[in-house]
This record gives C-alpha cells, sequence and structure tokens, in this order.
C-alpha cells in the first residue's frame, strides 16, 4: 500500500482540496439530501446540460458521482490513509467547461485516516469491507434515492450507471499495480462490492452490481470489445445528442449494427 496522493485522487476522481478556478456552482453535499436544495441544484445543472427532462438531469447527475465511487476504492484498496468521504464532510463544485457541466468534490476536513489493514496481509480484510459497505449504504444510498425522488428516475436506472463505471475504474487502474499484495487486495474489494454485497445495502433486493454483462464489437477501436450499458444514460436527451449511444440498452440489435457499419464506414 501507497501513501495518499492527492494529484492521483484529482485527476482520476476529481476530488480536490479547494474551489476548482472554473466553478459556477458551490455548495455542501449535505443540501442534496434537502428535497427543495437538491431540486435547485438540479435545475442549475440540467439547464447547462440543456437536458429535455428533470430525468435527463438526475442520471446525468449520479454519473457524476462515478468520482467519488473511484476515490473511495482506490483509497480503501490501495493506499496507507484514506480521507472521510461522508456526506458531511463534502463541498460540490460545478465546472462548466465546452459543452457539458462537471462536479468535483472537495474534502472539507482533511485529517487522514489510518487505512491499514488490521489482519495483515489478509485481501479480504473485515475492516476495507466495514468501509466500503458503509459507504454504499450510508452514503451513496442516500443521495441517489434523494436525487431520484426530485428527477422523477427509477432508482434501478440510477443505480444501472455504475456497474460500468467501477469496471472502467478497475481496468484503469488494476494494470498499473506493480505489488502483488495491492492487485490481490483491489481484486478482493472489487468482487466484494460486486459479488458479496446484499440488495439491502443499496435499498434493492438485488445488488445492482451483480448484473451479466453482454459483450458488443466495438467499431471505434476494431478488435476489440465494449459492453451494453446496464440502463439508459439519457444521452439522447441532452444539448450534445439526439441518437442513443452504441452501448444503449433501449438500442435494437438492427439499429445497433446499423450503428456498427455506420461508425467503421466513418474510420
Amino acid at each position: 500500500m501507497k501513501p495518499l496522493d492527492y494529484d492521483q485522487l484529482e485527476q482520476l476522481a476529481k476530488i480536490v482540496r479547494v474551489t476548482p478556478e472554473d466553478a459556477v456552482y458551490s455548495g455542501p453535499v449535505a443540501e442534496w439530501l434537502e428535497p427543495e436544495k437538491i431540486r435547485s441544484v438540479m435545475e442549475y445543472y440540467g439547464d447547462l446540460l440543456r437536458a429535455e427532462d428533470d430525468l435527463t438531469a438526475a442520471v446525468y447527475f449520479v454519473n457524476q458521482l462515478r468520482g467519488l465511487v473511484f476515490a473511495q476504492h482506490f483509497m480503501v484498496s490501495l493506499c496507507e490513509r484514506r480521507l472521510d468521504l461522508s456526506v458531511s464532510n463534502l463541498r460540490f463544485h460545478i465546472c462548466y467547461e465546452g459543452q457539458y457541466p462537471s462536479i468535483s468534490l472537495q474534502v472539507i476536513d482533511l485529517t487522514e485516516l489510518d487505512n491499514t489493514r488490521n489482519n495483515g496481509d489478509d485481501p479480504s480484510s473485515e475492516q476495507a469491507q466495514q468501509v466500503l459497505r458503509d459507504f454504499y449504504s450510508l452514503q451513496m444510498r442516500p443521495i441517489m434515492e434523494a436525487i431520484a425522488a426530485v428527477g422523477s428516475a427509477s432508482i434501478g436506472q440510477m443505480w444501472g450507471q455504475f456497474p460500468l463505471t467501477l469496471l472502467y475504474f478497475k481496468d484503469r487502474v488494476q494494470p498499473s499495480l506493480t505489488d502483488p499484495q495491492d492487485v490481490e487486495r483491489f481484486e478482493q474489494d472489487y468482487m466484494y462490492v460486486t459479488r458479496e454485497l446484499k440488495g439491502e445495502v443499496f435499498g434493492r433486493k438485488r445488488n445492482p452490481f451483480t448484473v451479466r454483462l453482454i459483450e458488443l464489437d466495438n467499431p471505434y477501436r476494431p478488435g476489440e470489445n465494449t459492453y451494453m450499458k446496464p440502463s439508459c444514460c439519457q444521452y439522447y436527451k441532452t444539448g450534445g445528442g439526439q441518437r442513443y449511444c452504441y452501448a444503449c440498452p433501449k438500442m435494437s440489435a438492427s439499429e445497433r449494427e446499423e450503428r456498427r457499419l455506420e461508425v467503421m464506414a466513418s474510420r
């Protein structure tokens, strides 16, 4: 395990220590749990996104929380120390650069917590599992439910944004690990969240990370595969999109094949 790397946290997860210069809207994350305040934030975000409806703004907003998930897994699995990512210890900053708004999260109290595993080299440390379990049940779940309520969104669609997000993070970080113990810890913690956590942790009947991923040919990278998204990201209802994504589950097989051929012909 290695010391906490703040530059890497910012690069991987948009976890910052100061207000970004391009921030156009800021506030405490704790306000997201208050219906009127999160509604105001969502309306502002949706306007920047040019979202067609509240559902689209809500789903896109939830997608921006991938940094929070990245940061927690990165710190718990790979670092000697970790930061407190509880709702009460975070501020959010909506930044607007180019076509889409993005969200950075600022840790208020930067006191580092000990993350040394209390049972030595055992990769399946109960301490690490407890931190991850509490993160999803006590931090992520209330945020997700609050946003879903004001966005008139299905909580299943909201949670469905994360299985591929976490897999992408794993595929990005794991090849860079050189210590076999880091590799084992990282893999064990990933498997714990995606295979062992019960649905009740997420307020669901089933663990939303335990999904069957459907492989697709990737026309953007010929010879490689990609995955169908477990749920729609609403891209087609934003200012930048008029069509479903290639990996959208709403697209029929014939529509996807037509899109694949179209992309291949344009390369």
